[in-house]
C-alpha cells in the first residue's frame, strides 16, 4: 500500500556557466512501512542517475514539509535501490539522503518495467563515508 503524496523524480544536467536543468523523468510514492519508496520512470536517463524530491508546493514554490521522506532515514544514510526477478530481490544501485531530505542514487541495470525500490537496508543502517 502506498502514501497518497506523489514525489517527482528526477534527471539533474548540470550547465556550465548556467543553473542546474531538473528534468522530470518519473514519480515516487512512500510504501506503507515508511521505509522503502516505489519508483516509476518514464525515461531511462543516459547517466542513470536520479534525484527524489518533494513536489513544491505553496504561492512561493517552497517545500511544505522539511521532514524525511523516509522514516528513520538520516543524513547519509546509505539506501538500497532494488528490484526483483523471479520473487528475488536485486540491489541493482545506491541512493542517500540529502541535506534537505530529497534522495539522490545511481542504478547500474534498469529493468525492463522502468520501475525499482529504494528502501533503507534492513539488516543495518549504514552511512557512507565521506
Amino acid at each position: 500500500m502506498e502514501s497518497k503524496e506523489t514525489l517527482d523524480v528526477f534527471n539533474i544536467k548540470e550547465r556550465k556557466g548556467k543553473d542546474s536543468f531538473f528534468r522530470n523523468i518519473g514519480v515516487a510514492w512512500v510504501n506503507k512501512d515508511k521505509k522503502s519508496l516505489n519508483v516509476k520512470l518514464y525515461g531511462d536517463p543516459s547517466d542513470r542517475k536520479f534525484h527524489i524530491r518533494r513536489r513544491k508546493q505553496g504561492a512561493n514554490g517552497d517545500d511544505q514539509n522539511k521532514t524525511p521522506i523516509l522514516a528513520g532515514a538520516s543524513l547519509k544514510s546509505r539506501l538500497d535501490v532494488n528490484t526483483t526477478k523471479n520473487k528475488k530481490v536485486m540491489r541493482i544501485g545506491l541512493a542517500s539522503v540529502n541535506m534537505d531530505f530529497s534522495i539522490s542514487g545511481f542504478y547500474d541495470i534498469l529493468p525492463k518495467t522502468m520501475d525499482f525500490q529504494v528502501r533503507i537496508p534492513k539488516e543495518k543502517e549504514e552511512e557512507i563515508p565521506f
